[in-house]
This record gives structure tokens, C-alpha cells and sequence, in this order.
């Protein structure tokens, strides 16, 4: 008697994760386009006798694009941090566009050049927390640099910290980390895509590895030269002995 039996095969086509995406348009054209996902530490004073500081992360989700994002290369999402909550949390992430007079190759060039993030203090969201009520942290540093008509395309994880400014001991400082990101701002597509040329982050390009192997393969030479010298010399050396 034949048998059969019938096993269901794992599907090879694991479920990936949904990459939210945000954008801006100006009537029927999108201007500013992007996805990413995002995790956010907050580092706060406490009042602890054993502690100085705590860390709490949050992961937005439900994140919502507001009304004062606009075509000039602003675009500003707001979520709540936890559920339940009347207050909301905001991140705003300006773009700006190199001046049409200052040109690099006769290309022009926009920059995420600032994110803000705007918080609202409270010790049932950050227990222990020293400074009530809304907080304002900043990073005014450039986070990357792209050619406009390119969108740009970072896989791996960057990290960008968040300071008030002035700066102030006593309020949060927050680490902003993005992921799995593609944005493109100052484009006129009647389509939500990305642009199909892309300006591709430092840390997904590839590893020289030139030198290396350079190295390696005249390493590799001067180890077989020395082999072939020293069995040369010790062979010439028994021949001496076996005239003597």
C-alpha cells in the first residue's frame, strides 16, 4: 500500500515589514515625498537618590501629517506617545534647496538640513521626569545631501541627536533613529513615487576592498618567494654536507 503524506511547505515569503510613507502635495502634483521608520530615545534628569538619568523609547505609529507641511520643503508628523493622551508629540523635518545662484557642477542640491521635535513633558509618559510641560529639542545638522530630480536612500540605521536650544541640563535629550528610509523633496510627480535615480547613503555602499586584497595577494607573493629561497638554500646546504 502507497502512503501519502502531505506536509503544507513554509512560505518562503516572509512577511516584511510595512515602511510607513509621508507626503506633501500641491493640488495634484506631490512636492515631498518620504518613508522611514523611526524609534525615538529620550535621555531625562530624574529625581532618584540612585539614579541621575532614565531612558524611555518610544516607536510612533498612527503618525499623521499635519496641515503646516508645505511645498517649500517642510514637512511635520504628529502622533500621541501613548494611548489615551490628548497631547500630541510633533517632528518636524525641514528641507532646504540650494540657492539658484550657487551651484556645484551646475546641479542643484537640497539637504534635510534640521529636525525639531516637539514634546510635552509629563512623569505618566517619562516617570520621575525634573521638567514639566513642552519641550523643544533640536539638531540643526545636516543629515544628508542629495541631487534634486534623486531621491534619497538610506537602509541602514542613522541616528540623530536632539538637543534645546539653549541648551539646558535639565530638559531631555533625544536620539531620533531612522531606518529603512527613502525621501525626496522639491519633486512635481502627479505619481506617489520616488524618483527612479537615487543618491545612496555612505553606510549602504559597498567596502572598498582594493587595498586588501592588494595587500594580501603581495603578502601572498613575498610568503612563496621565501619558501622558494629557503628550500633553494637548504637543498645547496645537504649538497655541501654530502661532498664533505
Amino acid at each position: 500500500m502507497l502512503l501519502i503524506f502531505w506536509l503544507p511547505c513554509a512560505n518562503a515569503n516572509f512577511a516584511q515589514e510595512t515602511v510607513p510613507r509621508y507626503s506633501v502635495k500641491d493640488g495634484e502634483s506631490y512636492c515631498l515625498l518620504t518613508e522611514f521608520l523611526m524609534t525615538l530615545d529620550l535621555v531625562y534628569p530624574v529625581d532618584n537618590a540612585n539614579e541621575n538619568t532614565a531612558k524611555k523609547t518610544f516607536t510612533p505609529t498612527n503618525v499623521s501629517v499635519e496641515s503646516t507641511s508645505n511645498c517649500s520643503g517642510r514637512l511635520v508628523l504628529s502622533w500621541f506617545p501613548a494611548s489615551g493622551l490628548n497631547d500630541t508629540w510633533s517632528l518636524e523635518l525641514d528641507f532646504k534647496q540650494t540657492n539658484s545662484s550657487i551651484k556645484v557642477n551646475a546641479k542643484n542640491y537640497y539637504t534635510l538640513s534640521s529636525l525639531d521635535l516637539t514634546l510635552l513633558a509629563d512623569k505618566s509618559i517619562l516617570p520621575g521626569v525634573k521638567v514639566l510641560g513642552e519641550q523643544k529639542l533640536v539638531s540643526n545638522t545636516p543629515v544628508f545631501t542629495a541631487q534634486v530630480g534623486r531621491h534619497y536612500e538610506c537602509v541602514s540605521e542613522q541616528q540623530v541627536e536632539l538637543r534645546k536650544i539653549p541648551e539646558d541640563k535639565q530638559a531631555p535629550i533625544g536620539y531620533l533613529k531612522l531606518s529603512k528610509a527613502k525621501m525626496q523633496a522639491f519633486m512635481d510627480s502627479k505619481e506617489e513615487k520616488f524618483s527612479p535615480e537615487v543618491s545612496q547613503c555612505s553606510a549602504d555602499q559597498p567596502a572598498d576592498n582594493t587595498i586588501p586584497i592588494a595587500v594580501g595577494v603581495t603578502l601572498a607573493i613575498c610568503i612563496v618567494i621565501a619558501l622558494i629561497v629557503f628550500f633553494i638554500f637548504n637543498r645547496r646546504t645537504r649538497r655541501q654536507y654530502g661532498s664533505v
